[in-house]
């Protein structure tokens, strides 16, 4: 069956990390300023479980943002290292965390002209993404993909997070396709892949060593589809 449709997780695939470490660095001079004796490589490691416990928590306790998640698990974790910041001083310094990272934020090396070729192909494209739609949709805008995606799955639209597979049930809905006729590329085995081939599309790997279903870039991307006789606008 042919292949239709191409859906992309967003982090890590179409956009790079990169904004992401640039606003950690401005982050991490204000809680030192802040805080002069704060250990910055202890909290972000503390940081990292308890967001990711919030995260995991998410379905049997309700929907939660983000964003939340973020503000709410910097909280915690500063003041198990023994700091007392108020609620309103983390808000203020993720704002201005999101500000950053969205001023900078920047394609993946050959996403666009990947994105291109694909739209040329008469694909259908879209995300796949647990993120909150006021800042995925801005990054994308701001790196200059937004134009070419046709479908936005978005977890705050939705209020569940990968690997949930109300996310790919929802890329079904919104595309009018079967499972076969879509490929889903992202960059986590656990978020991206397994729902992706349970639900039947065809799951790939993102920035991964080589292997089935592995590809290290876009280009091995467009490879795969020219493998399956599709047309000139992907040379």
């Amino acid at each position: 069956m042919r292949i239709k449709a191409i859906f992309f997780d967003v982090g890590g695939v179409l956009l790079s990390y990169a904004s992401w470490k640039k606003a950690d660095k401005y982050l991490d001079r204000a809680l030192k300023k802040r805080f002069p004796k704060l250990n910055i490589k202890k909290l972000h490691e503390i940081w990292a479980v308890e967001w990711s416990r919030r995260n995991r928590a998410t379905s049997d306790k309700g929907f939660e943002t983000m964003r939340s998640q973020a503000e709410n698990s910097l909280h915690l974790s500063l003041v198990s290292l023994g700091f007392i910041p108020t609620k309103t001083y983390v808000k203020s310094v993720l704002d201005i965390w999101y500000k950053i990272a969205e001023k900078n934020a920047e394609a993946t090396p050959g996403a666009r002209r990947m994105l291109a070729k694909l739209k040329c192909s008469g694909y259908r494209t879209g995300i796949i993404t647990n993120a909150d739609w006021n800042v995925v949709i801005p990054h994308l805008r701001r790196a200059g993909l937004l134009g070419y995606i046709d479908y936005k799955i978005v977890s705050s639209r939705l209020r569940s997070y990968k690997p949930d597979l109300k996310l790919f049930k929802e890329a079904l809905r919104v595309s009018n396709l079967k499972p076969e006729e879509i490929v889903f590329v992202g960059d986590s085995a656990d978020l991206d892949f397994k729902p992706a081939r349970e639900i039947g599309m065809i799951p790939l790997l993102f920035n991964r060593k080589e292997g089935r279903g592995r590809i290290t870039n876009f280009e091995e991307l467009l490879e795969f589809l020219r493998s399956r006789g599709e047309n000139d606008c992907l040379k």
